[in-house]
């Protein structure tokens, strides 16, 4: 269910006008060189889409709320809509997707970029909610971003 922002609900509410990322996993290559073996480990390269993407998530969350980073617990909840198939035509309406990429993975790219700009470190995210729709047919891809700041005492015993 996707709650409008106006919600007194969330303390922080962004949407982000791109199709929504997944995080690549980081690589490692072993080789020995004159009888030393050597492990190099290595992100995304500088041109992959995922940095674009954390920068849209960036923008759009600090043009929402400017407002200082949160340190305390956090309840968030992600909408991903991904951009529709041009071979699914019906229904119309929004269908959940379970196809690639892994829920865990967008999460991360989304929670990443978000580090130091909403919270200061994402251990204080308590409760996360995600949910991924494949778009309605005149709908645009997009993701939206809610943070709720939840009670000391329900974070810990909940």
């Amino acid at each position: 269910m996707i709650l409008p922002p106006t919600d007194q609900r969330w303390d922080m509410v962004c949407r982000v006008n791109s199709d929504p990322m997944a995080q690549p996993r980081a690589r490692a290559v072993a080789r020995v060189i004159n009888g030393v073996p050597i492990a190099n480990v290595y992100g995304a390269p500088k041109r992959h889409p995922i940095h674009g993407f954390k920068q849209a998530v960036l923008r759009s969350a600090r043009a929402a709320h400017g407002s200082p980073m949160l340190c305390e617990p956090l309840r968030v909840d992600i909408v991903a809509i991904f951009k529709r198939p041009k071979s699914i035509k019906r229904p119309a309406g929004r269908l959940m997707k379970t196809t690639k990429p892994d829920a865990d993975n967008v999460i991360k790219a989304i929670l990443d970029a978000l580090n130091g700009v909403w919270w200061q470190d994402d251990k204080f995210i308590c409760q996360l909610n995600y949910s991924a729709w494949i778009s309605a047919l005149n709908e645009e891809p997009h993701l939206i971003v809610r943070v709720e700041r939840l009670d000391k005492q329900q974070a810990i015993f909940e």
